[in-house]
């Protein structure tokens, strides 16, 4: 893997910064300006607040021309994955968008897929190595929505650090789901040990982003060739979380309960409020593509499979968990009710950003570097705790 463009992990953050009274649209401004680098913050104030997710599909690819026009073409990938993130999942202009997205960063990495032949399908898989002899493995995987590709200078700067890493899209995630037709799945073990047996590895670190931390707790639960588990971050409530983008008052867990309950038309009723975002409602739309659900009562039932409780109690390994404080998709009470559950782990440490990092928001977004530092640091240590910030807003 070429690691020229590898992500700087102990460089100046880039922050977080307000592009929008939309907590949603200034989170995805924020996201794509951790790939870009300070430059973007200019560039991205001139199409925060869009009226429509179409105005912003708009300004993005405004935004890419003029990055290809440049010769910024990283700068232009990631403008072009942004525009595309909002697409409808049906939008024709999709597939040569992801195209060029993949196309081009695998060309800046050097890097090419391997296909694990996954339940007639295959999961693309990255096996990214350093020059010398690695001091560890991690497999990696990413959240609900994401592209493993979009990851590369992360991941890059874990190969630089010495790591073998073997990262894929599972069901549900970029080529598994767009090229490969798989929608995502609860039982994460199974893609795992896929991906583990074609590689031949055990002991590995297993490293999950977003959605991923859930995934990476489900997976290890019945995994043992994992030694190690990162939630990056945490996410044992999926179904919450969801409820939470509706409403603040849906997202409690006797609530989320009550509503499973509910008749299907009713529960439809309920989740219309959608409407009044185009945001959440692009989310639901979305959450049925990635999911292969057909209504959202049966969206929003099949997200309780996620939940973490189930499979706590079984895993054995060291983990690590990690929540920015401000995180304004997973409620703040996540992190204890993880920590809670795993009763049998062989270690668990935590570790909650905070805004006095620039590492508050969702999976650290505005110093994703500290975040990486500090899973270098408990992966090399296996450290039982770790320091935290003296400064800032502490939990």
């Amino acid at each position: 893997m070429d690691t020229t463009n590898a992500f700087d992990l102990a460089a100046e953050p880039v922050g977080f910064h307000h592009f929008s009274s939309d907590v949603s649209i200034n989170f995805q401004c924020n996201r794509w300006a951790q790939w870009i680098g300070a430059s973007a913050v200019t560039e991205l104030r001139t199409v925060a607040t869009p009226p429509t997710l179409s105005a912003w599909i708009d300004r993005f690819g405004d935004l890419e021309r003029a990055a290809t026009n440049d010769g910024r073409m990283l700068d232009s990938v990631y403008y072009a994955r942004a525009g595309q993130f909002f697409y409808a999942p049906h939008d024709p202009r999709r597939p040569a968008v992801r195209e060029r997205v993949v196309r081009i960063l695998q060309e800046t990495f050097d890097v090419q897929p391997v296909d694990v032949p996954y339940r007639g399908s295959s999961l693309p898989a990255y096996d990214l190595r350093p020059h010398s002899e690695a001091t560890g493995t991690w497999v990696f995987f990413g959240g609900f929505d994401s592209y493993i590709e979009e990851l590369f200078p992360l991941l890059a700067a874990v190969v630089a650090r010495g790591r073998r890493v073997i990262a894929f899209d599972g069901p549900g995630q970029g080529g598994a789901l767009e090229d490969g037709g798989l929608t995502m799945t609860p039982d994460w073990h199974l893609p795992t040990a896929a991906v583990l047996d074609h590689f031949g590895v055990e002991g590995v670190t297993l490293v999950g982003a977003s959605l991923g931390g859930a995934l990476a707790i489900r997976a290890a639960a019945y995994e043992p060739r994992v030694s190690k588990v990162i939630a990056f971050d945490i996410l044992p409530d999926f179904l919450a979380a969801n409820l939470s983008q509706l409403s603040p008052r849906l997202a409690g867990p006797l609530v989320s309960r009550l509503l499973l309950h509910l008749p299907g038309p009713v529960l439809n009723a309920v989740a219309g409020a959608r409407r009044a975002s185009p945001i959440v409602e692009w989310g639901l739309m979305q959450g049925l593509f990635v999911t292969g659900t057909s209504s959202v009562a049966e969206y929003l039932r099949c997200l309780k499979q996620y939940a973490t409780a189930p499979a706590s109690p079984l895993v054995t390994q060291d983990v690590l968990l990690l929540q920015g404080y401000d995180d304004h998709y997973v409620p703040r009470r996540q992190l204890a009710d993880q920590a809670a559950t795993l009763t049998r782990a062989r270690s668990v440490t935590t570790r909650r950003f905070t805004s006095a990092e620039s590492a508050s928001a969702h999976v650290q977004v505005g110093n994703i570097g500290l975040a990486f530092q500090t899973m270098l640091a408990w992966d090399d240590t296996g450290q039982q705790a770790l320091r935290r910030s003296s400064s800032g807003r502490n939990p």
